[in-house]
Order: C-alpha cells, then sequence, then structure tokens
C-alpha cells in the first residue's frame, strides 16, 4: 500500500478537510481555557483589594493615591499577604448604577465621594451622594469597626489574660492560637501546602494579626480624641425624610430608621491637616462651575465582614494609611 506523502496529497488532504482542522483547533483552545479556568488559582473579592472613586471625584491622582496609601516607605504593600492585587476604578458621571454592580459584584472596597447638598430633581429636596450610597449599601461604621475588632481578635487571648482592651495588645495574644486558626481557614489554600509553606504562612499571619491590633487600636483613639474627622449620620435618615407623611407610616420604613443609630461612616478628608501629602493634591471634588474643591469629600468602606470577616480589616488599614499620610493625629503612635 503506497502511504506516501506526497505535495499533491497533502494539498488534496487540505482542501476538503480544512474546516475540520479549524473546527478541532478551536475545540482544542476552548479545551484549555476550560481547563485552565478550572483549576487555575483564583483571587477572592477580599484578596483584591480596590479604591472606587465615586461621580463627581476628581480622579486625576488615583494612581498617586494608590502609590502613597497602600505602599510603604520601601515600596511594600501594607495590605496582609492575602491583598494579592491593589486597583483603582472612577465611576463616570451619569452612571448611577455602575457603583451597584460594584457592590452586588464585591468588586470594591473603599468608596471617595461628596457629602455637599445638591437638589434632587426628583423631589426637588436637598440631598448628599455620602447619605444616598449609606441609605442604599451596608457601610462599614468605624464603631462597629472597632467593636467587630475587639471581638475577632478576643478568641487568640492567652490563657488567663483579662483587662479592658487587652485584645488590642498584641503580646496579650496566644502565638498557637493564631497559628491553629490558620491553619484550620488555610487548609485548602494552594499556597500553603507544603510543610514550609506553612511555617511561612503562619509568620505572615502573625504579622497580619499585629496590625490588626494596631489599627483597631489607632480608630478607637480617633474616635476618642480627633471626633471631628469624622461624617456622622444616622442610616436611612435621608431617605425617610424624602418620603411623603403616609410612606412613612409603614411599619417597615419606621422600623428601619428607627432601629438605626448615628456612626462615624466615613473619615472628612479635609479635616486632615499637617501630613506627609496634601489633602488638596488627592482629594478633590468638581464644582458645578468646574471650580476644584477639597470641602465635603469623604471616604467610607464597604461593610463586607460577613462573607469575609478575615479581609474586612483590609478597609480599615487604608482608612488609618489615609489619616497617617494626611494628618499628625496618629504621628505619636
Amino acid at each position: 500500500m503506497d502511504n506516501k506523502i506526497t505535495k499533491s496529497r497533502l494539498s488534496h488532504f487540505f482542501s476538503y478537510e480544512w474546516i475540520k482542522i479549524i473546527i478541532f483547533s478551536v475545540v482544542v483552545v476552548l479545551l484549555f481555557e476550560l481547563l485552565f479556568a478550572v483549576t487555575g488559582v483564583k483571587l477572592s473579592d477580599g484578596q483584591m483589594f480596590k479604591v472606587i472613586y465615586d461621580q463627581g471625584i476628581n480622579s486625576s491622582f488615583e494612581n498617586n493615591l494608590i502609590e502613597v496609601t497602600c505602599l510603604d516607605s520601601d515600596g511594600k504593600i501594607i495590605f496582609s499577604y492575602e491583598t494579592q492585587k491593589i486597583d483603582a476604578e472612577v465611576m463616570s458621571d451619569g452612571h448611577d448604577n455602575a457603583i451597584d454592580v460594584r457592590y452586588q459584584t464585591r468588586d470594591g472596597d473603599v468608596v471617595i465621594t461628596e457629602n455637599s447638598l445638591t437638589e434632587n430633581v426628583t423631589t426637588g429636596k436637598k440631598t448628599t451622594r455620602a447619605k444616598e450610597l449609606i441609605d442604599y449599601f451596608e457601610v462599614w461604621g468605624f464603631e462597629d469597626a472597632v467593636a467587630q475588632g475587639k471581638t475577632y481578635l478576643k478568641r487568640f487571648l492567652k490563657n488567663g489574660v483579662t483587662g479592658e482592651d487587652a485584645e488590642l495588645n498584641f503580646s496579650n495574644l496566644d502565638p498557637n492560637k493564631i497559628e491553629s486558626y490558620f491553619i484550620s481557614t488555610h487548609e485548602r489554600d494552594n499556597r500553603f501546602r507544603k510543610q514550609a509553606d506553612i511555617k511561612t504562612g503562619v509568620q505572615l499571619e502573625l504579622k497580619r494579626i499585629e496590625n490588626v491590633c494596631k489599627d483597631v487600636s489607632d480608630m478607637q483613639y480617633l474616635l476618642q480624641n480627633h471626633a471631628d474627622i469624622f461624617f456622622k449620620y444616622t442610616k436611612y435618615e435621608q431617605v425617610f425624610s424624602g418620603m411623603t407623611e403616609s410612606d412613612r407610616n409603614y411599619n417597615e420604613y419606621k422600623d428601619k430608621y428607627q432601629s438605626q443609630t448615628q456612626k462615624s461612616y466615613a473619615i472628612f478628608t479635609d479635616k486632615l491637616t499637617k501630613g506627609k501629602y496634601k489633602v488638596a493634591d488627592f482629594f478633590t471634588v468638581k464644582t458645578a462651575d468646574d471650580k476644584i474643591e477639597t470641602k465635603d469629600v469623604v471616604v467610607f468602606a464597604f461593610d463586607f465582614s460577613k462573607e469575609q470577616p478575615d479581609l474586612q480589616f483590609e478597609s480599615l488599614r487604608f482608612i488609618i494609611s489615609v489619616v497617617r499620610n494626611f494628618s499628625e493625629f496618629l504621628n505619636d503612635r
């Protein structure tokens, strides 16, 4: 039998089989992509830290802001080993639902927005963007951040150690309890399969917990000693005040609003002074007449603590870094 490959035979083969070859090639590529998608290492929501510039905020310095707030003096990321990627995104004017999509997909951690009064075109009432977002989304009140942080850290206290705020002193925590917690929460993490990698991971976890101690302690200090830098608000107050009297009488609205207490939801960046960097170079808002101002710019964090109880504290680390870099309030701490 003559099986010799000749030029004419090859030409004949490709003339009639080229469609099959293309289909086969496409199938192979798709299979490889599917295999990569299924087996590849994916970042969780908490491992991707994103700063969102809300509409109206001057975003010309977003990259520099990431550099000065998310990197230390040696150029290393200030977050824990869990944060694998840092990014910033600008919400375009007129696309109100864009930030909603980011929130629903957990694609964003902290938001820079404004609290200046504007007239609602529908109701004619004066509203603020910051209050609108706090009413609509779950935003992390900083009093809650401190309370949650203390509860989170108490599990690591050395046996027999008690006292007010003892959990905020890292030396009071038991390294063995932290190691056990790390192993139990990372048993399926491919980064820590080998014994040597686990040992390294434990050291990284100890550092992460130490930073949580510092950040929670710093936030408590700020709430107690620099209360004027915080934007305080009672959730649903704006939406409730904008309702008709008949709408307010519905129990669901009354219950929602009346069950809330005033909390410190954000930081007024223009209240931060005498820092390493100037607020006017990073936190500004574009007014209706195209002027650039620093007044009423605020920074807050989404509350994803139910989904990511460990990594929620990365947002607190960012907020503390903003205060530390743009003010003198934490210079002695």
